[in-house]
């Protein structure tokens, strides 16, 4: 599912953070085929990154 895929897209970047924006294009445009799209607001990606409880994903604060 989606968690697999942002889990399988942050270990290809050795955990380092990665913006929102980045894994919803990642999602939306690199697996999303015709046969299987993926079709998720940046928002809907949040919510479902903030309500998982398997994979351990976690927020961090952009740096300034």
């Amino acid at each position: 599912g989606i968690q697999e895929i942002v889990f399988r897209t942050l270990l290809s970047r050795r955990n380092q953070p990665t913006p929102l924006s980045d894994l919803h294009y990642e999602l939306t445009e690199r697996w999303s085929t015709p046969i299987r799209p993926i079709n998720i607001t940046e928002e809907g990606l949040r919510h479902v990154l903030e309500t998982d409880n398997y994979y351990g994903f976690a927020g961090v604060k952009p740096q300034d």
